[in-house]
């Protein structure tokens, strides 16, 4: 994949607020997709990538990235560039297996009338999108789980992870990606409903500092952002993001996004919950800028 193709993508844990800076990027003039859900997820990216057998090949590699997911990847990418997408006959296999996969057995355990929805996506992916030569990306919270692949294929990729306090991820009721990726970051389902928060807080800090381990390796690539900086000072956060995207940002869509930026109120959901389940919170948290 040529330097030119390299895309900027936005992931994070489920919840954590992502849907917002899809936003941010989609106005700055950021094509990030056509067949989008109401959270603007790239459906694509999901029926590609968010699959259970992809999980325990994943596992069985210890997260290390297979020659399908990379055809998948150069799938995805055309998809995203070309109309009609043209794949080879190696990547219309690495799509189709992964549209069977996703057909019969969903791409979640809650995705009901899975088949109508994989057929939908399987179409709309051959038609793929209008040939751009402008920005180009997607927003897909489970995007992070593949990033040490994004980056070996996109040697420009630039990759915006949003964080979000996590404590108030810990009682989300958000836990997809736990119950999907847990095992692979050493995190089995909880016995009970009640350790719930314990296990997803530990998520959030595997998951979260296995992205900023990454950071720090590739700092011009990769930025770590957090939903509540987005919230109390949103045209510096909105400029920032700008800035590592390389697109510019106009009065008017400045405007316009700070009139969208709607955060929830009160902007926390932890206080007043039993903390007595987390272990050494505080300096958890602190690693991320967070405290209790």
């Amino acid at each position: 994949m040529s330097r030119l193709s390299s895309p900027i993508v936005i992931g994070g844990l489920g919840g954590s607020g992502t849907r917002i800076f899809a936003e941010v990027m989609q106005t700055l003039g950021v094509h990030i997709g056509v067949d989008l859900n109401p959270q603007l997820d790239n459906l694509w990216f999901t029926l590609l990538f968010k699959r259970r057998r992809a999980f325990r090949g994943m596992l069985r590699r210890r997260l290390s990235a297979s020659a399908f997911d990379r055809c998948r990847l150069q799938l995805l990418t055309k998809a995203m560039t070309q109309s009609p997408t043209n794949p080879s006959t190696i990547e219309k296999i690495c799509g189709w297996l992964a549209y069977r996969d996703v057909r019969s057995h969903g791409h979640d355990s809650e995705q009901r009338g899975v088949g109508p929805w994989a057929d939908e996506r399987w179409r709309s992916m051959q038609v793929g999108s209008e040939p751009r030569s402008g920005a180009w990306g997607w927003k897909e919270p489970n995007s992070h789980i593949y990033l040490p692949l994004l980056l070996r294929q996109f040697p420009n990729l630039r990759y915006v992870h949003v964080l979000r306090h996590g404590l108030d991820m810990a009682f989300s009721s958000n836990v997809m990606q736990m119950k999907l990726w847990g095992p692979a970051f050493g995190i089995d389902e909880p016995a009970s409903k009640s350790l719930q928060p314990k296990s997803a807080f530990e998520f959030w800090l595997r998951a979260n500092r296995r992205v900023m381990a990454l950071g720090e390796k590739f700092p011009d690539q990769i930025i770590l952002v957090r939903f509540e900086d987005l919230c109390r000072k949103p045209e510096q956060q909105i400029r920032a993001l700008a800035s590592f995207a390389s697109v510019e940002v106009a009065p008017a869509q400045l405007q316009q996004l700070l009139g969208r930026i709607v955060c929830p109120d009160p902007l926390h959901r932890y206080p007043g919950r039993d903390l007595t389940l987390f272990e050494d919170a505080g300096s958890k948290l602190a690693l991320f800028g967070y405290s209790v």
